[in-house]
């Protein structure tokens, strides 16, 4: 496991050297100018002469970048939150989002520049007005796709829709919204730069404007290479808060098969109860450990529940699971749901195995509850 994590931890630098490998031989072995395609070894040079002039202008789109990204973040929260709290809203303002996404916003940076002039504030509007999109639409969805049966639950325990969103929808909705930021603070840094080409005295965008009308290719690249590594840094840092705010959220292989399903406490009907009857929460904090070292539990009907090994008077019981969902509850109607709890499915395996036969009464009574 350890090798595994070490190979994982290196693919990015064998991946990243390989592809500049492959660069610099295609460039060597085809003759390809460099006024067309520097190699990375002139690119590298270049980066290295100027590294004064790339540093300040790098810095420069940064904070840019990052003042652009923290309004997107801000304005698409509060708009996401607000379009998944209300359908009213969700509908009315969809076909403004997104027709004002459609737009392309080299043709709103000279409106920009003729409101704001030439200066640092169109390049942070201009990243800001391309990266919210994303962000909004996450929330969103996150928001909007609670399930029915959970909103049923809380409103049933005098939840107000408020409530809902608070403490169900805006938590449910983090992993959209940290999945949203790795593709909005690329868009940032799209934004920033093209306000800095048309409408700034300094940044990336501006040096690149500069080396471009100099024929000065390998400085171009240069630039490139500095907003991929700005870009990069951004990205993992997401990344890292994403991990420490929705580990929850994770997941550390597929979805476990209707086979797994006892093993791991868990069933499709979300009864939290294993084959040998013990709780779901029990056998997690199982592994690796006897089942008889633990502690008691008390089981549902309020008793002590000594959790050991499956045997044949214990067998697992084959009563249908519970019915738990919406559209399942109005297909039945009226009739009862059925119930079952450890101490009932050893009650019914120990009848069984005094009269040697199945019998109807070899359940207990109240099992069945409306």
């Amino acid at each position: 496991m350890k090798r595994r994590n070490f190979g994982l931890l290196l693919a990015p630098w064998f991946f990243t050297i390989g592809f500049f490998v492959l660069w610099e031989v295609g460039c060597r072995v085809f003759g390809v100018s460099s006024f067309i395609l520097p190699p990375p070894t002139l690119i590298f040079a270049a980066m290295t002469q100027f590294a004064g002039p790339l540093t300040f202008h790098s810095l420069h789109t940064l904070w840019m970048t990052l003042a652009g990204f923290g309004l997107a973040i801000l304005f698409g929260l509060l708009l996401g939150i607000a379009l998944g709290a209300s359908r009213l809203i969700q509908v009315g303002t969809y076909p403004l989002l997104v027709g004002f996404n459609a737009i392309p916003k080299v043709a709103v940076v000279p409106i920009l520049v003729i409101w704001f002039g030439v200066g640092w504030l169109p390049p942070v509007l201009t990243a800001f007005l391309i990266s919210f999109f994303p962000i909004v639409v996450n929330v969103a969805t996150g928001i909007a796709t609670i399930e029915p049966e959970t909103e049923d639950v809380l409103r049933a325990l005098g939840a107000s829709k408020w409530d809902i969103v608070r403490k169900v929808g805006i938590p449910r909705s983090m992993p959209y919204f940290f999945g949203s930021l790795k593709v909005a603070i690329t868009l940032a840094y799209v934004g920033s730069v093209i306000g800095e080409y048309n409408a700034s005295n300094v940044g990336v965008g501006n040096l690149m404007a500069r080396a471009s009308a100099d024929f000065n290719v390998p400085l171009l690249f240069a630039a490139l290479m500095a907003l991929a590594i700005l870009g990069v840094a951004i990205y993992l840092l997401t990344v890292w808060v994403e991990r420490r705010m929705t580990g929850w959220a994770q997941r550390s292989g597929l979805t476990p098969s209707p086979q797994g399903w006892a093993d791991s406490g868990a069933s499709p009907s979300g009864v939290g109860y294993g084959a040998d009857g013990a709780p779901s929460a029990l056998r997690r904090s199982a592994r690796g450990k006897p089942l008889r070292d633990l502690p008691h539990l008390p089981s549902p009907e309020g008793r002590d529940f000594a959790p050991s090994a499956p045997s044949d008077k214990t067998r697992p019981c084959s009563l249908p699971p519970p019915i738990t969902t919406a559209s399942s509850r109005r297909s039945a109607g009226a009739f009862p749901r059925a119930t079952t709890s450890a101490s009932t499915c050893a009650t019914a395996g120990r009848r069984r195995s005094r009269s040697g036969r199945r019998s109807s009464t070899s359940l207990p009574t109240g099992m069945f509850r409306p």
